[in-house]
């Protein structure tokens, strides 16, 4: 592994840590004072993980992602999704997700990067990097994005 990449990885066991902090979830509040070491291990243990099945070119689901991490330590299954949800929102935050499946519904457009919907968990949406037009993702291909009438 590169310099690089190891401070890549150092930023976001860092941005974890600063996410989870913020939380008052009862099973955080009962992981005590082991939960930054167990977010270091977690993410060292999905980046063990997504470089195993990428240099084998394997598909994979977030549940084998998921279940990969729990063989190697013993969290709950939510938490664990929690803390990818998070590596998610970091990776999002650095413009890592494209969208290149259609254009911007506003501006016929793009590119398209997906970001995360703040004050929310497990909810993205599709932003027009030329005009900053929202969209979801929804049943019949994109659409307005409008927080009110989205379903979660």
């Amino acid at each position: 592994m590169n310099d690089e990449k190891k401070l890549e990885i150092k930023r976001l066991k860092k941005y974890i840590w600063g996410r989870v902090e913020k939380r008052e979830d009862d099973y955080i509040q009962k992981l005590n004072g082991n939960i930054k070491e167990i977010i270091y291990s977690v993410v060292d243990f999905d980046e063990e993980f997504t470089s195993y099945v990428n240099e084998n070119r394997l598909n994979y689901s977030n549940d084998d992602e998921i279940e990969f991490i729990q063989d190697k330590i013993d969290l709950d299954y939510v938490f664990i999704e929690l803390l990818l949800w998070f590596k998610y929102c970091f990776e999002m935050e650095k413009g890592n997700w494209a969208y290149d499946e259609a254009v911007c519904l506003n501006c016929n457009s793009g590119p398209l990067i997906f970001k995360e919907v703040k004050a929310t968990d497990f909810m993205d949406k599709i932003v027009c990097q030329n005009c900053s037009y929202e969209m979801i993702n929804g049943e019949k291909g994109l659409e307005k994005f409008d927080l009110q009438t989205t379903r979660v």
